[in-house]
Order: C-alpha cells, then sequence, then structure tokens
C-alpha cells in the first residue's frame, strides 16, 4: 500500500504531462554543443544557438534558428606573416565564425514525456574570417587585425534528437544536425559546398 501511495503521484503526473494541450503555444530553447567537421586540421570549435517554435498541434512545430558557430583552421594563404625575410605560416590559425538564421520545422514522433523528433530547416549562412597580418620594421615587427565579412550563403539542415519534458513547460533536448551550405567560395574550403555535423544539448520553456 505504501508503494502504491508513492507511485501514484508520478503516475499522475505523467498522465498529466501526457494529455497537456500544446497546439497553440510556443516553445524557447537554448543549446549548445559542438561542431563536427569531415577536415581534421579545424580546432577550437564553439556552438551556440537559440530557437522558437510554435506548435501547429502537440506534434508538428514551425520555428526559426539563430546560431552562432566559430572555430579555428590551420593558417593559409591569406595569413601574409613576415618579419626577418622569414616567413612562418605554422603559428597563427585563423578564426571562422559563422551566424546562421535559419526557418524549421519540427515532427514529434510522441507527444508524451519522451519524444523523439526529426527537423529539417532552410536559411541563410553569414561567415566572417579573421587573420592576422604581420609587418617587418626596422626595429621588430607589428601584426594587423584583419575582418572579412564574406557573402552570405544559402543552406539547409536535416537532424534527429530527442525531447524529454522534466515538467509540463521544462524539457531537456538531445539533437544532431547535419548542414550543407550552397555555393561556398575557394577562400572557404577547397569544395564548392560546406557540410558539417552539429551535436548539441539544450533546455526548453514551453509558454
Amino acid at each position: 500500500m505504501k508503494k502504491l501511495i508513492l507511485i501514484l503521484p508520478l503516475l499522475l503526473l505523467a498522465s498529466g504531462v501526457q494529455a497537456q494541450g500544446l497546439k497553440g503555444k510556443f516553445m524557447f530553447t537554448l543549446k549548445a554543443g559542438s561542431p563536427c567537421f569531415l577536415e581534421n586540421d579545424i580546432n577550437r570549435k564553439t556552438f551556440l544557438g537559440s530557437q522558437i517554435d510554435y506548435f501547429l498541434n502537440d506534434q508538428i512545430l514551425v520555428g526559426m534558428n539563430l546560431n552562432y558557430m566559430n572555430y579555428y583552421h590551420p593558417v593559409d594563404r591569406f595569413t601574409d606573416v613576415e618579419y626577418s625575410g622569414l616567413r612562418d605560416k605554422d603559428k597563427f590559425d585563423n578564426q571562422w565564425k559563422w551566424y546562421s538564421l535559419t526557418f524549421s520545422s519540427k515532427l514529434l514522433l510522441e507527444s508524451g514525456r519522451f519524444s523523439p523528433f526529426i527537423e529539417m530547416g532552410v536559411g541563410f549562412y553569414i561567415p566572417q574570417l579573421i587573420y592576422y597580418k604581420y609587418y617587418y620594421l626596422i626595429d621588430g615587427y607589428t601584426n594587423t587585425t584583419v575582418k572579412i565579412h564574406k557573402k552570405t550563403r544559402y543552406g539547409f539542415n536535416l537532424g534527429i534528437g530527442v525531447q524529454y519534458r522534466v515538467w509540463k513547460g521544462f524539457c531537456l533536448q538531445f539533437e544532431g544536425l547535419m548542414n550543407n551550405v550552397f555555393k561556398k567560395s575557394d577562400d572557404t574550403s577547397y569544395d564548392s559546398a560546406f557540410d558539417f555535423a552539429i551535436l548539441d544539448a539544450g533546455v526548453s520553456m514551453i509558454f
């Protein structure tokens, strides 16, 4: 009897989460993770993201994502290091920053507490390159920080994940997302396209 008394509130809580209607509500998510690249020489990677979704019904959501990705790439032809008659291109890394604004749709395969989902989106990817130029002077050398804002690229993403509702208005989320950026120029990749994956975790509030 004591066990039943202890278990009953948990069953009621689970049924309450299952029965709660989500149609017409919003879900705001903050997430962080790590990008995964096909190239092996990318390091110090960071991913931060935010997402707001609207429930069309208990299982279908539409939303908007604003994400930030930062990583360092070994120095290439854009970095000009010249001092004392030497060229040293191994000391300094180029920093890449990507800002993306995408519009997404999400399908919850289950509408209960534990909800696997699939997601896809399309949008804009905006790159920025930061590197350092070193100039030789009579008494040494100096450096200049150079920032280049590249042209906005178009892309899409496709992913799967799981959402766990801790409480009726609070969720935990784990997600894997594959991104493809179209028509990347030669200064950002040797290929015409740029593919990378994101593994992230986040917290969501439903209101």
